[in-house]
């Protein structure tokens, strides 16, 4: 199967995601009580802190590819009501799902470092459809993201050992000769009686012939500007 090539965005360009995530930290969004706020500076936490990542098309068409590195935990501890993903997309794929790769310490067998640790390790992307991601499948259980889902595992958990599990958010594009490209994923969520929406301020490219540039840079030559001469 071709391999997709995933390249996270320049070192100016995170500089510049950073300063945003700073700047919605402070703001809360226009339905009043909901307070929009940056990975890390809320109760809900992706993990992820802002990326562009894109994945270079195979010769044919229609395709699939999934994005994901969304691990979705709790930051003080207390429990988190999924209300509603949503997706800003400026190219539309074919179909778009929100799926979860749910893994347990069951899944990871004793000896699970010692050879291709792949199938158990955070998926960031790759060509295919969930759970076999570029002719690999990967371990744990695959099931559609839905409002009403629950998150209670505390970030400090899967951020030091991934032998306590975790739960992990993919965006899943069928696409054609055009590409898509997703500019945003927003959660919105309760917690402690209070409505949130996390920014997650991260986007995702499935290249094709419609994929414009992104901030000056073109994702999809082949290239990229902090890539070493």
């Amino acid at each position: 199967m071709p391999q997709a090539r995933f390249r996270r965005a320049s070192r100016s360009a995170g500089l510049a995601l950073v300063s945003a995530i700073l700047f919605v930290a402070s703001c809360s969004s226009a339905d009043g009580e909901r307070v929009k706020h940056a990975d890390g500076e809320g109760p809900l936490s992706d993990q992820s802190m802002g990326t562009t990542l894109s994945a270079h098309a195979p010769k044919s068409t229609p395709w699939d590819v999934a994005f994901g590195g969304h691990l979705l935990c709790t930051t003080d501890g207390s429990e988190i009501e999924i209300e509603r993903f949503r997706l800003s997309m400026e190219v539309e794929p074919l179909k778009e799902e929100l799926l979860l790769r749910t893994l347990r310490p069951a899944d990871l067998p004793a000896d699970w470092e010692d050879g291709d640790t792949t199938p158990y390790i955070v998926q960031y992307g790759g060509v295919g459809r969930l759970p076999v991601l570029e002719g690999v499948k990967i371990a744990g259980r695959i099931s559609q993201a839905k409002p009403g889902m629950k998150v209670s595992q505390h970030c400090d958990e899967i951020s030091e050992k991934t032998e306590n599990g975790y739960t992990e958010l993919f965006t899943q594009f069928r696409v054609d000769k055009r590409g898509a490209y997703m500019t945003n994923l927003l959660i919105d969520y309760r917690a402690n009686g209070r409505s949130y929406t996390l920014d997650t301020e991260w986007s995702a490219i499935a290249c094709g012939n419609g994929i414009p540039r992104v901030d000056g840079q073109d994702y999809c030559d082949g290239t990229r500007d902090d890539d070493p001469q």
